[in-house]
């Protein structure tokens, strides 16, 4: 009988100790990161050390970490990829960037704060690359631009607002600028006016 509870309280003993050891190495892996520099301070989880990337996109900006510093590079890497939430903080505390990485490239909604604390861009992400609607704001908080990427290229039409009342609209298919050709309509009344 002693040697059953003798072996019950050893079971119980390592199934705690080695249970609790491989619940840290887990924390580990989703442990938020956090940097300060002079200027900004961040905010980040890494890639788990064991998942590694079937193939690396030569056009796509890698962010990750090393040496306790931050780093981005075209097609390729050399440290740990960022993936997760990422947050930049000024040196008041105030939002600088707020996103997500998934990989090291970034991915979803993006927004960019000037230092006075107005949204100055936001922007969205697909595997690295912009794709989807992009804004961009003055000091003040107006829009100053606002269109479409698509693939990391400039897609459809863009708005410039030059003031409140006066807007450039410039047309873009794959990153190049086009002018479209006039509606039958237009071109018809386009004649009768002169």
């Amino acid at each position: 009988m002693k040697h059953i509870y003798l072996l019950l309280i050893l079971t119980a003993y390592f199934s705690t100790v080695f249970g609790q050891r491989k619940m840290d190495l887990v924390d580990l892996y989703n442990y938020k990161h956090t940097i300060n520099n002079t200027d900004h301070k961040a905010v980040f989880q890494l890639q788990d050390k064991e998942m590694n990337l079937r193939a690396v996109k030569t056009d796509r900006n890698y962010y990750w970490y090393s040496n306790n510093q931050l780093k981005i590079t075209q097609g390729g890497y050399e440290g740990r990829l960022l993936n997760g939430n990422y947050t930049a903080f000024y040196v008041d505390q105030s939002l600088k960037e707020q996103g997500m990485f998934e990989n090291g490239l970034k991915v979803g909604e993006w927004k960019k704060w000037a230092p006075q604390g107005k949204l100055s861009e936001q922007a969205t992400f697909k595997n690295g690359r912009l794709n989807g609607m992009f804004y961009k704001y003055n000091f003040s908080g107006n829009l100053v631009e606002k269109g479409a990427y698509k693939r990391g290229e400039k897609n459809g039409v863009w708005k410039t607002y030059i003031k409140l009342d006066s807007v450039v609209l410039t047309h873009y298919i794959q990153g190049k600028i086009y002018v479209p050709k006039a509606s039958l309509w237009r071109r018809l009344f386009l004649k009768k006016e002169k």
